[in-house]
């Protein structure tokens, strides 16, 4: 028997809750008699603004608040960035049971002065905090100063305004929900620019016991499954708890899926990119042989979920 009211979980940042009303209108569609009612959490991430994010470890820090609360059932859905769900870490008891169709997944540069990334000057701060970004940066412009920066859109925009950087860098697929488009200087290519995992896609997390992710899987988005379950196995495939900058984006043709990556050991090492083309039946076979040939690239040990 379908319920008829869940809670939804999420961060309390405009972006998370924007998220969140955009999964409940979904559900509501679904299933008109449903109320549905979203709770705000507060993450590891959210309490400890003043550390980088490298200092509080894996990528968990964003949802192991909000999972705890699925686990205790004081919610009955999740609703996170896929971005900051870890691929190597699995919660005994939940599942990922729907994807939202993917928004833009691009990067996107907004400067200041309203000039382009190849026109920033030698020397420019960019903030980001992301290794991954930091990486593709160093290679496309090794003169830039690549800086730190916490906070969520609001904050980081706030910071850009008052000069302490030059250009930041975000992804797009915030920005079009907030509706701050506009707000954009260039948007940085997948080919030159890749992604993290799962870029642009809402993951919406249950327990798997009763009715709900039956009933959140007539939300899910087949072809958004299918891409992120490639790109999660190529960041899995490098290692549980990896700390490497890593770039994934899949895209599918037909009925096949390409999967390219980057990867370096650390910032500032050399980078590898790679691809693998194979059937949409197979995305996470297609994304662990991409990833175990990078992890030996890169010279880690490939992940084998023992």
């Amino acid at each position: 028997m379908q319920p008829t009211r869940i809670t939804i979980g999420t961060r309390g940042s405009r972006l998370a809750l924007r998220q969140s009303q955009l999964i409940r209108d979904l559900l509501k569609a679904r299933f008109p008699r449903m109320d549905a009612r979203i709770m705000t959490i507060e993450t590891e991430a959210d309490l400890l603004q003043d550390r980088s994010i490298s200092s509080l470890g894996d990528k968990g820090v964003f949802v192991r608040s909000i999972e705890r609360a699925l686990l205790e059932r004081r919610i009955d859905v999740a609703v996170h960035s896929l971005k900051d769900v870890p691929a190597d870490i699995v919660t005994p008891d939940l599942a990922l049971a729907a994807f939202s169709a993917r928004a833009d997944p691009r990067d996107v540069l907004i400067s200041r002065s309203g000039v382009g990334f190849d026109e920033l000057p030698a020397g420019a701060r960019i903030g980001t905090s992301s290794p991954r970004r930091h990486m593709q940066l160093r290679e496309l412009r090794p003169d830039l100063d690549c800086v730190g920066i916490r906070g969520n859109v609001d904050t980081r925009l706030r910071k850009l305004e008052e000069g302490q950087f030059q250009a930041i860098v975000l992804a797009a697929a915030g920005l079009k929900r907030l509706g701050l488009a506009d707000r954009v200087t260039e948007y940085l290519e997948v080919d030159r620019m890749t992604p993290d995992a799962g870029q642009g896609v809402i993951a919406i997390q249950t327990r798997q016991d009763g009715p709900i992710p039956e009933m959140v899987a007539a939300i899910d988005q087949l072809e958004s499954r299918v891409c992120v379950l490639a790109e999660r196995a190529v960041v899995r495939s490098l290692g549980a708890g990896c700390n490497s900058p890593v770039g994934v984006f899949a895209e599918l043709h037909g009925k096949s899926i390409t999967v390219r990556g980057i990867a370096a050991a650390a910032v500032g090492e050399l980078t590898h990119r790679d691809e693998e083309v194979g059937s949409v039946d197979e995305p996470e076979l297609v994304g662990t042989r991409l990833g175990v040939r990078l992890a030996a690239r890169i010279g880690v040990a490939p992940y084998t979920g023992t």
